[in-house]
């Protein structure tokens, strides 16, 4: 999860969730103007923490599906080659 670049957004009226790219928390944090320095910005707030068993369920689920997909698409080309 620490390799993904993507960072995955919500916002609300005042404050925005954040997933945290390195434990897959959702953090909530208040949104300021761009030019505001980054030492005097409040600390995030943890909205709701992702166990370890949870994201090694999701990347069994992910990478089983991934699998599947590749399997079903490659399957016919493999079977005309042979």
């Amino acid at each position: 999860l620490a390799k993904n670049k993507v960072v995955v957004r919500r916002q609300d009226l005042l404050t925005e969730v954040v997933i945290d790219p390195k434990t897959g928390d959702e953090l909530r944090e208040i949104q300021l103007p761009a030019g505001y320095p980054k030492s005097l910005r409040p600390p995030r707030l943890v909205e709701r923490r992702v166990s370890e068993a949870e994201l090694a369920l999701a990347a069994v689920v992910a990478g089983g599906t991934t699998e599947i997909a590749r399997v079903a698409a490659l399957h016919p080309l493999a079977t005309l080659k042979s």
